[in-house]
């Protein structure tokens, strides 16, 4: 009897655990398959979004800022996932020139903000980024977004 309660015990705390360590929205990646999705890209000619979203995502802003962005960049692009945390903090030998690059530059904010960084199949360069809280507050910034990411899609067509 102690067994199957031990047993019973083990398998809810390893689902709670589980559940709360891996928070990557449905249809995303996470930062750490970003090589797989890399090489995905590349053989079905798709750009890549990397979506990096703050910690208040529950908050009705974030998830407008999140869902503007999202049908800005359109579908038929290859979606990764990180937060803050986890990609200011990342070794970054192994990513991809153009992400490097813009890590080089910047740190992302552990805040509310939800970044969109838009990039070629190969990583090698940045075709689109944007702030999503941006995009919900300045309709000709997100026609601008919108737009460059269409005109990258075609190009790789």
């Amino acid at each position: 009897m102690k067994k199957a309660i031990c047993l019973i015990i083990s398998a809810v705390l390893v689902s709670a655990v589980s559940c709360f360590a891996e928070d990557v929205p449905t249809g995303f990646s996470p930062l750490s398959d970003i090589k797989d999705v890399q090489a995905k890209a590349v053989l079905g000619g798709k750009l890549i979004v990397l979506v990096i979203r703050g910690s208040g995502y529950d908050a009705a802003s974030m998830e407008a800022a999140f869902r503007t962005g999202m049908n800005s960049v359109g579908g038929g692009v290859e979606k990764i996932f990180s937060r803050p945390d986890e990609i200011n903090s990342a070794n970054t030998a192994d990513f991809p020139q153009g992400l490097k690059d813009i890590l080089k530059k910047r740190s992302f904010t552990t805040s509310w903000a939800v970044y969109f960084l838009v990039f070629d199949p190969k990583m090698t360069k940045v075709v689109a980024e944007v702030n999503a809280a941006e995009l919900v507050e300045n309709r000709k910034l997100n026609i601008e977004f919108k737009k460059k990411v269409q005109e990258a899609k075609k190009s790789i067509k």
